[in-house]
């Protein structure tokens, strides 16, 4: 088989029109992926944006619940200020540990007040009116 010039030049034109179409479907190609490209790169901002939004709502959260136990504790300590107030005026024999204020650790190793043994029970008085107890 000879290769004459009309061979020539149909391959030549077989050759540059694979050429053009590969180039078409290459350009077409890179535009969706540029368009996915640009797609995603708006989905991961807005995403960014929300994680951002979540992270600042998480702070004023803790925040928020930070302020709350501050003053939970200061209120817990005046009422335990309050009663060990209380203790010292009304008891006048052996205190109570709540008595003797924050001198020491609140809760011992066994899970006392003074990390001793619990005091016992004070005596209960009898009533001075000969046993009788009134009745309302």
């Amino acid at each position: 088989m000879q290769l004459t010039p009309e061979l020539w030049l149909g391959l030549a034109a077989g050759l540059l029109l694979g050429g053009l179409c590969a180039l078409f479907l290459q350009r077409r190609m890179a535009g969706a992926d540029r368009e996915r490209a640009e797609q995603l790169a708006g989905e991961l901002e807005e995403t960014r944006e929300e994680l951002e939004a979540h992270r600042e709502e998480v702070a004023r959260h803790f925040q928020e619940t930070s302020t709350l136990f501050r003053g939970l504790t200061e209120q817990y300590s005046r009422l335990y200020a309050h009663l060990a107030e209380g203790a010292r005026g009304f008891c006048t024999d052996d205190l109570p540990a709540l008595a003797h204020g924050f001198d020491g650790p609140l809760l011992g190793r066994n899970g006392s007040d003074s990390g001793e043994e619990p005091p016992a029970e004070p005596e209960r008085k009898e009533p001075t009116n000969g046993g009788a107890e009134a009745t309302t």
